[in-house]
């Protein structure tokens, strides 16, 4: 009789019915035979199975039941091939707990490190299904998903850094996760040969998908024993995981081992991108799922042509792997998406199921360096590799778009993309291609496409395009882009080029993103390829560019690139324009060039066009028309658009909320926290106030307004940071509230107006930038009311005489902006003579009859209005006053750079306004002698009124690239009145200069030099050179035995180029002694000097000998005295004599020992 142990602790082996979702009851472990097998069966039949298997299942059930009064005595032939399958399906863990692992779906990636024991499992077999218990939550599909299997003699896992050494991958997709309760089972796709006597890791990478609500996994704790370590982020894939003892239960079917089972487990082919004309090499990775050693296994391949059959021999053990390189090799002759069919073909082969493996190849036209479609979901594809440069976000695959939500790839099933909404600035990071070899034709062309949003124009998430060569860490930019464009939103194709590249060496291609937290940077069907000979094309409109603004008289200018390998000069260039289908401009010209390879230039037609009337379609064709041009596809560039009108002086409409509720009005309104909103809802109870969240525009919370009074609700609010409290007013008579600007929104102080002058209605409320609130009235509501935080001391304020409703204050700005009473839609500014219209590029019959505030360090301003039928909640971006902010000069570098030198750039911003001081971003760009991109750099300054200041930039090495470089600076600021002095460039050389210095006499000792004397050399040196220099030049005294008794050296300073200069030691002397023979050599020392040859003069040869006596006629009549204190005795340097009077007018010899001695001497003459 066979016999069925079910262990329900900690492991148990149980069976599904068809639709079974039930949790298995918790038993104890207990032997069952005979005829209480059945009841058994009953309850534990929880095993997924085919339809066959399922419609058995039920047929035997059935029949159960018929019988259920006279059991047969013996389970029938046909139970046990059932219990056969049963025995396959093992369960670990019987907790019902939930946690988050191994699949967490409120956190956009999550990674799971698990150990199952071999003692807990117990059996051996392939591995071919993974299920997970999910108890509660959501039913969310979960995307995105890659699971990985070792053997491993660990027992348990302690935090840290997981690594993928020695896993293989078994599963990649999407994971079920059906309503309700219960196993949420895949197939593997590669089962695993598990031997039984090692433990089991399974690695779970939950890779990026956007968060959401999450199911909940039930669990058995494995304490005191780590046996789980797991992380979840935002951020990027978490590698770093933190041990947890609550491991997830987990059910597998392990299918019983036979003696002769292999298979194809993966196929590749030997260079990452494929091409036409290309022969690739195949490989194919053989895997042993039997339990027999195999020692020849016969295979073929198959790419759209006949079968290439060989024959791998060898010695593979159960549970290994191999790989296979076909001696055929396969060329394909065409583009397109190729199926190579790979396959074991084993006589006897027990499995034939995974003998096959189908992998799909993306064929590129001829030429191609690199292809990349991002349709596999394995990321980054193969041979690609990513870099974080700042922060901790990673470039991710993604099925579909985050911000800008929505877009699906521009192709295929997959695209990369960086979540810059999850990357606080400046977070950044680099998607790297597979390297390639450069060629004798050395410019390459970069096609992808982009994917922009019209969304926050404010915000300036970035793509760069970058080339590496020789080494994938030294980085060069190309060209970049905003993912913000107004008129162009979607996919955009860019058409780089590379600018000429080294031959014969290793090339990687970048893409880094970075991140100002708000677009995501996304890119999809990449290809880099050799251009022809003959390719120019249109690559960007330059002139206009953005809005086109209604009315505005535009040159349209286009950018014309030289995509080929040959210079290019008089190639045609025009623009065609249509408004509202009809063609209405039409101007060609021609560019002289001559224009080189890689390199773009601007052409501007010389006709005007005045764009129509708002809202007006148009569409701007430029093209070039190039004889015997070989790429037609990138001469043309269409972009249609609709004029808009030119956002005034004052604001530019971002966005705007509508109300949920139809009757109501919006009224209050404040930014909070400085990312939410709060707007207050009225005139339709219960009256609400509403949380935006400052980003995604969605209401995060809301609450009913605390009584206040009236029929309006809360009309006025105003945020105050250094409280963390929101004071709002409203109809009610001078009552203003106070409350808690955090969850649950409690009122905190119901304050009373008091003072010589009440505002009744409280309309609106901003703060004074002293500590005080500006209060409007509804009475007399041209007043502004200034008051105490209390409430105490209201009075009126000096302001205009406008009909005041919102109110909002810029404390940089120096602005207090007012909102009108009488539905007129006008904004007014004080100490501004005029007034600006808010909406007339906004609302055709808005009215503005609501609060105002300013937010974001000033940066916005929210407005609450009424618009029939609708009410809106609506921000703008603040634009200061007129400015005049430009460069007015490039310092540095400039004139002759040495090859090899760093050079650090200066430039001089200047502040060219009269009166308003003027804060902004300085860019500074070098671009070397092929015209390429190699700096990017940014600051920023503040200037008052006709300053400048000398910004410098970060320094840079300008290596050996000789020849003409460009320094180039630019700045921007909003409302900026003469864009011509925002952009500044100067030429600059790069060359090795030459350094040469030498020495051409010593004037000092030469001759002969009485003995004792103290000796300071003095040389003369000249500057060979081409630049000024700074050395050191030194003396060297040696005896007639060449004997070295003399050698210092003195610094040179600053000796101008053809400079001779005679040089004196000051510092340092020799004595002369003894008598006899000496040679003096003097030598210059400068590093890197172009001629060792001219460095030294002499040695020349000179005597020191003694000294004569005294001249004839010349007698001692009495010594200087010594005298105590004295740090010589004799005279020395220095010393003199003189003939004077003395006091009393006789004649008197004067005398001093020199050296710095401080004795004087008077003698009576004999």
């Amino acid at each position: 009789m066979r016999r069925l142990t079910m262990l329900l602790i900690g492991i148990s082996v149980i069976a599904l019915a068809a639709g079974g979702a039930d949790q298995l009851a918790a038993r104890t472990a207990q032997s069952v035979s005979g005829p209480t097998l059945r009841p058994v069966i009953e309850d534990a039949l929880r095993v997924r199975m085919d339809a066959e298997k399922r419609a058995e299942l039920e047929a035997r059930e059935a029949q159960r039941r018929a019988e259920e009064a006279s059991p047969p005595a013996a389970t029938p032939a046909g139970d046990e091939r059932l219990l056969d399958e049963l025995d396959a399906y093992v369960i670990i863990g019987t907790g019902t707990n939930t946690g988050p692992y191994p699949l967490y779906r409120y956190y956009n990636y999550t990674s799971t490190e698990l150990i199952y024991l071999a003692s807990e499992i117990s059996a051996s077999g392939n591995i071919s299904e993974l299920a997970w218990e999910k108890g509660s939550g959501s039913d969310v599909v979960i995307n995105n998903v890659t699971v990985y299997m070792k053997h491993t003699t660990d027992t348990t896992l302690a935090s840290g850094n997981y690594s993928l050494s020695g896993y293989t991958q078994v599963y990649s997709g999407s994971w079920p996760n059906t309503t309700g309760a219960g196993w949420k089972n895949v197939t593997l796709d590669t089962p695993f040969a598990y031997n039984g006597t090692d433990n089991l890791a399974i690695l779970v990478l939950k890779g990026y998908e956007s968060w959401t609500s999450s199911p909940y996994w039930r669990y058995t704790t494995t304490s005191p024993n780590y046996r789980m370590r797991a992380a979840y982020s935002d951020g990027g894939q978490p590698s770093y995981l933190n041990a947890n003892y609550n491991r997830p239960n987990v059910r597998m079917f392990i299918a019983p081992g036979v003696a002769d089972d292999v298979g194809i487990s993966d196929v590749w082919v030997d260079y990452y991108t494929t091409a036409v004309g290309d022969a690739q090499t195949v490989t194919a990775e053989i895997r042993n799922y039997g339990t027999a050693t195999q020692t020849s296994i016969p295979l073929f391949y198959n790419a759209g042509g006949s079968n290439v059959s060989e024959t791998w021999t060898g010695s593979l053990a159960p549970g290994a792997t191999t790989e296979h390189t076909f001696t055929t090799t396969w060329t394909p002759g065409s583009t397109g998406p190729q199926d190579i069919t790979c396959a074991t073909t084993l006589s006897g082969d027990a499995n034939p199921a995974n003998d096959t493996t189908v992998v799909t190849v993306d064929v590129w036209p001829a030429g191609t360096k690199v292809g990349q479609t991002f349709n596999a979901a394995t990321f980054p594809p193969r041979g690609w590799h990513t870099q974080i440069a700042t922060g901790t976000l990673d470039w991710a695959w993604a099925t579909t778009s985050t911000y800008p939500a929505g877009y699906a790839p521009y192709e295929g099933a997959g695209m990369a993309l960086y979540n810059s909404w999850n990357a606080y600035p400046p977070a950044s990071s680099r998607l790297v291609t597979h390297k390639f070899q450069g060629t004798d034709s050395t410019i390459y062309t970069v096609d992808f496409w982009h994917l922009q949003t019209n969304a926050y124009s404010f915000a300036y998430d970035s793509l760069y395009l970058l080339y590496a060569v020789g080494d994938s860490t030294d980085w060069t930019v190309i060209d970049g882009w905003g993912t913000y464009d107004a008129s162009n939103p979607g996919w955009v194709n860019r058409q780089v080029s590379t600018g000429i590249l080294p031959p014969g060496t290793d090339i990687w291609i970048g893409f880094l993103a970075v991140s100002d937290w708000y677009h995501c940077v996304t890119v999809d069907y990449v290809q880099v390829y050799q251009p022809a000979d003959n390719d120019v094309g249109v690559s960007a409109f330059v002139e206009p560019s953005g809005t086109v603004g209604a009315g505005v008289t535009y040159y349209p200018t286009v950018r014309v690139t030289n995509f080929g390998t040959l210079a290019q000069s008089n190639i045609p260039v025009g623009v065609i324009i249509s408004e509202n289908g009809s063609q209405t401009y039409s101007q060609s010209t021609s560019y002289a060039g001559p224009l080189a390879p890689g390199a773009s230039a601007n052409v501007a037609m010389s006709v005007s066009w005045t764009a129509p009337a708002k809202g007006t379609p148009v569409e701007l064709v430029g093209y070039t028309a190039l004889s015997g041009d070989e790429v037609p596809s990138n001469d043309t560039l269409t972009w249609s658009t609709n004029t808009g009108a030119v956002a005034n002086r004052y604001f530019e409409f971002m966005w705007d909320w509508h109300s949920p509720r139809t009757g109501g009005g919006f009224y209050g309104v404040t930014g909070v926290q400085d990312t939410l909103v709060w707007t207050a809802l009225g005139f339709l109870s219960p009256f609400q106030v509403y949380i935006i969240d400052f980003r995604t525009q969605t209401v995060v919370d809301s609450f009913t307004q605390h009584t206040l009074g009236g029929s309006y609700g809360y009309l006025g609010m105003h945020y105050d940071p250094t409280e963390d409290v929101v004071y709002a007013g409203g109809s009610a008579n001078n009552t203003i509230h106070k409350i808690d600007a955090n969850a649950p929104y409690s009122l905190l102080q119901t304050i009373t107006v008091t003072g010589s002058v009440l505002p009744g209605w409280v309309m609106s409320i901003t703060d004074s930038g002293d500590d005080s609130l500006l209060v409007s009235g509804y009475n007399t509501y041209t007043t502004v009311y200034k008051m105490a935080k209390d409430g105490s001391g209201s009075r009126a304020a000096q302001t205009g005489t406008y009909n005041h409703f919102g109110l909002g204050n810029t404390q940089h700005l120096g602005i207090m902006y007012g909102g009108s009473w009488d539905y007129s839609g006008d904004i007014f500014q004080w100490g501004m003579p005029e007034i600006a219209d808010l909406f007339d590029t906004t609302l055709s019959t808005g009215t503005l009859w609501g609060d105002l505030a300013v937010f974001r360090n000033d940066s916005f301003l929210l407005c609450a209005t009424q618009a029939s039928p609708d009410h809106y909640l609506q921000v703008y971006r603040i634009i200061p006053e007129e400015r005049d902010l430009g460069v007015d000069a490039i310092l540095a570098p400039a004139g002759r750079v040495d090859t090899g030198a760093v050079v650090i750039p200066q430039a001089r911003v200047k502040n060219y306004h009269a009166t308003v001081t003027t804060t902004g971003p300085v860019w500074f760009f070098l671009d070397d002698p092929t015209d390429g991109r190699v700096y990017t750099q940014t600051g920023s300054v503040t200037l008052a009124p006709g300053a400048d200041t000398t910004i410098w930039f970060p320094a840079f090495n300008v290596g050996g690239n000789e020849g003409t470089w460009t320094a180039k600076c630019s700045v921007y600021v909003a409302g900026d009145i003469e864009p011509d002095n925002d952009w500044l460039e100067e030429e600059f050389l790069v060359a090795s200069t030459i350094r040469d210095v030498g020495a051409t006499a010593v004037l000092r000792p030469a001759g002969s030099v009485f003995l004792g004397s103290d000796v300071y050399p003095q040389v003369t040196v000249e500057n060979y050179g081409e630049t000024a220099e700074t050395f050191m030049v030194e003396v060297l005294i040696e005896d007639g035995a060449d004997a070295v008794v003399f050698q210092e050296e003195e610094e040179v300073v600053g000796l101008a180029v053809g400079e001779s200069r005679t040089i004196t030691f000051a510092t340092y002397y020799w004595t002369a002694d003894p008598v006899g023979d000496y040679t003096v050599t003097a030598t210059t020392k400068l590093a890197g000097d172009a001629d060792p040859g001219n460095d030294a003069a002499g040695p020349f040869a000179f005597v020191v000998s003694e000294a004569p006596p005294w001249p004839e006629g010349w007698v001692e009549v009495a010594p200087i005295p010594a005298q105590a204190g004295n740090r010589r005795d004799m005279p020395h340097r220095g010393a003199w004599l003189a003939i004077g009077p003395d006091p009393g007018g006789a004649t008197a010899i004067y005398a001093t020992k020199g050296n710095k001695l401080q004795n004087f001497y008077r003698y009576d003459v004999m």
